[in-house]
């Protein structure tokens, strides 16, 4: 057996009670022997303080300084009145929570008054969070410490910080990216909602909140007896203004409809207007279809026109043209932006065009700021490591490079940002397995 003398070194108490209670060494100190903690050590009892039993001082008339965390109660006490209980479950504490279970500790996978890092596996002692293994991006955590990268984003390792209002690292785990366009942000982040053509509380599609869509309605539809009043759209001065020069729509003889511009086909002589119209057949007193209605052929509509589905004032063509766009139906209008394109017109070509509209009529210009490539985000390099970022500028697919510094490439795809040994550190650099960070 290992006979080591600790009665003058700086960590004396926690060192003999840790080496003590887990029964590797026999500790000699100035009272000589190993002293019993859970049986014999009774707290306020008169004897001079050693200083070992977590109290951190010396007195003559028993202990009367609060509690340190090791001496098993749990608790900060203005003075202790029973002895110290054992200074963990059966087995050490592998979650530092200091409860006396009579059974090993399940790890419980966050941080805890023991441990500088979360609890990752059981160790079987108490320090075990300092000693686990850090996550790899898209592995579920609590906090940042827990991953590699130093970043975890909507309960995943994440590849950045990936703080934007409009970004996510859950939908593709791991990987810091923007979410759908016309998306509503992600739990947690909100975008402003303005009123007309000021902000509405979703994302651009770029990580960005966004201003409404030059061409999406900015006021509601309303209706009066027969008269749908056409609602208004933004133009590119994010003005609210009329869509065309038609801005009511008669329904003739049907009611009008705040949300279907006319309530036809008529499925009741309720859906007809007054003056002893009747509904038969979908029709209210035999009449076609007026603007707005949902159509097959142009024979069904009074018009004679039937356009992308609905009863059109004129015919309509164009990738971006539409005369069913929500609200507006009856009329050709340009699509909104960032809508897609009427019958997949616009192709998805790199940096070249999305697939969707501008709002002005034709197919919209990738936006800067999209991801592009084959490999958007790479990480390269072997003693070091070089993060290259690949996005649309200008119509053109550009690359962004910036070094890793201290650390290594994580998975070919971002940096790391912790290290659990010296192989995560660029060359000349060590890992300082207190922190966990390269130093």
């Amino acid at each position: 057996m290992r006979v080591t003398d600790l009665s003058k070194t700086a960590s004396r108490s926690s060192s003999l009670r840790l080496l003590c209670a887990l029964g590797l060494v026999v500790v000699v100190v100035t009272t000589g022997g190993c002293l019993d903690w859970n049986a014999s050590r009774l707290e306020g009892d008169g004897r001079t303080d050693q200083g070992i039993d977590g109290d951190a001082g010396k007195d003559t008339t028993g202990d009367a300084p609060k509690d340190m965390p090791g001496d098993g109660d749990a608790s900060d006490d203005a003075s202790d009145t029973t002895r110290d209980q054992p200074i963990g479950d059966s087995t050490h504490d592998s979650d530092g929570d200091m409860s006396r279970d009579g059974t090993p500790d399940t790890p419980d996978a966050g941080a805890d008054s023991m441990d500088a890092m979360p609890d990752t596996t059981r160790d079987g002692i108490r320090i075990d969070g300092d000693l686990g293994a850090l996550r790899g991006n898209g592995s579920g955590c609590a906090t940042n410490s827990q991953c590699l990268s130093g970043w975890c984003i909507d309960g995943v390792c994440c590849n950045k910080q990936c703080d934007g209002k409009c970004e996510t690292c859950s939908a593709n785990p791991g990987i810091c990216q923007p979410v759908a366009e016309g998306s509503l942000p992600p739990s947690g982040k909100t975008c402003p909602t303005g009123s007309g053509c000021n902000e509405d509380g979703r994302c651009d599609g770029v990580g960005r909140c966004r201003t409404k869509p030059l061409g999406s309605t900015c006021s509601t539809a309303t209706c009066t007896s027969t008269t749908y009043n056409v609602p208004k759209i933004c133009n590119a001065a994010a003005s609210c203004v009329n869509a065309s020069a038609t801005t009511t729509i008669s329904c003739g003889s049907y009611k009008c409809s705040a949300t279907t511009v006319c309530q036809a086909p008529c499925g009741s002589n309720g859906n007809c207007s007054t003056g002893g119209n009747t509904c038969s057949g979908g029709k209210c007193n035999g009449t076609l279809y007026p603007l707005g209605t949902a159509c097959n052929q142009g024979t069904e509509c009074a018009s004679g026109i039937c356009q992308q589905g609905f009863c059109c004032l004129t015919s309509c063509s164009g990738p971006c043209k539409s005369c069913g766009v929500a609200g507006l139906e009856g009329q050709c209008v340009d699509v909104p932006a960032g809508e897609p394109s009427v019958a997949g017109g616009c192709a998805v070509n790199g940096c070249t065009t999305d697939g969707r509209c501008d709002g002005n009529g034709a197919c919209r210009t990738t936006r800067d700021g999209t991801p592009c490539g084959t490999k958007p985000v790479e990480c390269t390099g072997t003693t070091d490591g070089t993060l290259t970022m690949r996005t649309c500028q200008s119509g053109q697919c550009t690359e962004m490079k910036m070094t890793c510094g201290k650390y290594k490439c994580q998975n070919g795809t971002s940096c790391l940002g912790r290290c659990s040994t010296g192989s995560h550190c660029a060359q000349g650099f060590t890992c300082n397995q207190t922190t966990r960070n390269c130093q």
